[in-house]
């Protein structure tokens, strides 16, 4: 009997004991500040339209906010949620939207604890440091050159390149990108220019209608930056335009015929206009790439067209912050929070069209809308991470739930063990990065004409542009009412580009690649061309080498592959290569 005693004696000491019973005088009310971050807005049908301003629809967005109800459940859940439901305890929101809490110390003390390292989860920021070189026409620029590479070895590349002269001085700025939200910087300088030419004659009546519209000239970068284990995530999308030439006048007359019924007078004649006609290159990129610590991302984007050269390189540069722990324990319960974008991959629901490389194609008014960023659905991404869990830790009322854009899980410390893991390996099966070059050669290899060098993660879709454009009249419509002729010819802007997108899958250590791609090299002077016999302003045609390329493709480590000939009939070909570093 002696040692049946000592036997319950003995595991009554290991087993886990219940707190004990506090009386209601003993009780401290105390008050806390709500760890509620501003609103998180995420535009699930943001866009990319080659050289335009992003867009996003206002009925379309899903809105990351913590109301005070989410928080007073989750504190329950995990601070002491047997002591609840004693008398005296209590948990509330007052009108100053401040927490008031009625508990013994022993809580107070993992209040104040999961208070502070909500804090740090939600009301966390990225900086991500932003440098955007020009690079000089005629300059020699490596291959090497991009991709996510070393912090040294992107110092090294850029401090060489400054001294050989074809990198001038940066812009630099800071991007500061919130949990799910967006940051930007950068800057356009807008030029007005008649790009669009409506005369109607009508009852003897000339109405002159010339539109007016900017031209946007610089470089603007938007970003989300999500921190993940040993790195950051960038969902990136970059814009440049800039001018290869001066703006010139363009003289341009316009036949019309003006009669009058009532008095019987008739007059002809030509209506004189000065139009701008810029020479522009430009250059886009949305990609989704992960940065690891101690690691930087250089991008180049490179043209060569009839009007002159446009380069730039891209320099991005996470800035080092502590890390904040991702679980924490509290007694018998214990709370994880992940970043949810860490696990929205980007999505293109995109199909190139033959216009892109028109008219108008430089800004996006052929149907080229982009949403870089995909269209992130919550409930399904929780339920695709509950499905990739272990079963038998659902047995144990592990709570798996949203919060301000980020993954909240509750539950035993050992049962959040295993859940870290499952999510952390699907987290770096959406960061494994690729680094690749694309060049447009001739067929010596000697010339190129267009070179990009950027980086994508695996199961991701990158979008890029690149090229020069001149920009006449763009449309041009003269009708004649009750007289004798009615003249429409069309006069456009042409472009010298490359645009497509690539969708990356990597298997073991192979990379497929799905290119879907566009080509136009101007080939030779545009030729001058009389509208008609009325008309004194003749219009140009050109000649131009123009591919469309599709394509899947199979890399590994270090492999390159050539498509083309692109244009075999003509004098120096255009072959399109892709490189993996």
């Amino acid at each position: 009997m002696l040692v049946t005693s000592s036997f319950v004696i003995a595991l009554l000491a290991v087993a886990p004991q219940a707190p004990a019973p506090v009386s209601e005088s003993e009780l401290e009310t105390k008050s806390y500040v709500l760890p509620l971050p501003a609103r998180h807005r995420v535009f699930s049908s943001l866009e990319l339209l080659p050289f335009s301003q992003q867009r996003g629809s206002s009925d379309e967005q899903l809105d990351f906010l913590v109301d005070s109800g989410q928080m007073i459940d989750l504190l329950r859940n995990v601070v002491a949620p047997e002591r609840w439901e004693e008398p005296g305890y209590a948990l509330h929101v007052d009108d100053s939207k401040r927490l008031v809490a009625t508990a013994s110390s022993e809580v107070h003390v993992d209040l104040a604890r999961a208070l502070s390292f909500l804090d740090a989860h939600l009301g966390r920021t990225q900086d991500v440091a932003v440098e955007v070189y020009p690079i000089a026409a005629g300059s020699a620029i490596p291959s090497e050159v991009g991709g996510v590479v070393s912090a040294a070895a992107s110092q090294r590349f850029v401090e060489e390149l400054r001294a050989s002269k074809a990198l001038g001085a940066p812009r630099t700025w800071t991007v500061r990108a919130a949990p799910l939200g967006y940051g930007g910087g950068g800057g356009r300088i807008e030029h007005r220019l008649v790009v669009d030419l409506d005369v109607e004659i009508a009852q003897a009546a000339a109405i002159a209608d010339p539109v007016v519209e900017e031209l946007r000239l610089g470089t603007e970068t938007t970003l989300r930056a999500t921190p993940i284990q040993g790195g950051v995530c960038l969902h990136l999308l970059y814009q440049h335009s800039e001018l290869l030439a001066p703006i010139a006048g363009k003289q341009t007359g316009i036949y019309r015929e003006l009669s009058n019924s009532e008095t019987g007078s008739f007059e002809r004649g030509v209506m004189n206009f000065e139009l701008q006609h810029p020479r522009v290159g430009f250059a886009s990129t949305s990609t989704q790439v992960c940065v690891p610590q101690g690691s930087e991302l250089l991008l180049v984007h490179r043209a060569k067209s009839p009007w002159g050269e446009s380069g730039r390189l891209l320099r991005v540069r996470p800035l080092t912050r502590p890390e904040a722990p991702r679980v924490l324990a509290l007694g018998q319960r214990a709370l994880a929070l992940r970043d949810l974008s860490a696990l929205l991959p980007p999505t293109l629901e995109f199909g190139l069209s033959e216009s892109l490389l028109g008219a108008r194609s430089r800004r996006g008014e052929e149907g080229a809308g982009v949403p870089v960023f995909g269209q992130p659905s919550v409930d399904a991404l929780i339920e695709g991470v509950r499905n990739g869990l272990p079963g038998d830790i659902w047995d144990n009322e592990l709570d798996l739930q949203s919060i301000g854009g980020m993954l909240v899980l509750v539950g035993r410390t050992q049962d959040l063990a295993l859940a870290d893991a499952a999510i952390e390996k699907r987290v770096a099966d959406l960061q494994t990065t690729e680094n690749l070059i694309l060049l447009v050669q001739d067929r010596s290899g000697q010339e190129t004409f267009a070179q990009l060098a950027f980086s994508a993660c695996s199961g991701s879709r990158a979008f890029f542009s690149l090229g020069a454009d001149t920009l006449a009249i763009t449309d041009y419509n003269v009708e004649v009412a009750q007289s004798s002729s009615i003249t429409d010819p069309q006069v456009s802007g042409v472009a010298h580009a490359l645009i497509g997108t690539m969708d990356l899958v990597r298997q073991g250590e192979v990379l497929w690649i799905q290119l879907d791609a566009l080509l136009q090299q101007l080939a030779g002077d545009f030729e001058q061309t009389p509208a008609n016999a009325w008309l004194d302003t003749p219009i140009e045609r050109f000649s131009a080498a123009r591919a469309r390329v599709q394509e899947n493709l199979r890399l590994a480590v270090g492999e390159s592959v050539r498509i083309g000939d692109l244009d075999p009939d003509g004098k120096s070909g255009l072959l399109l290569t892709i490189a993996r570093r």
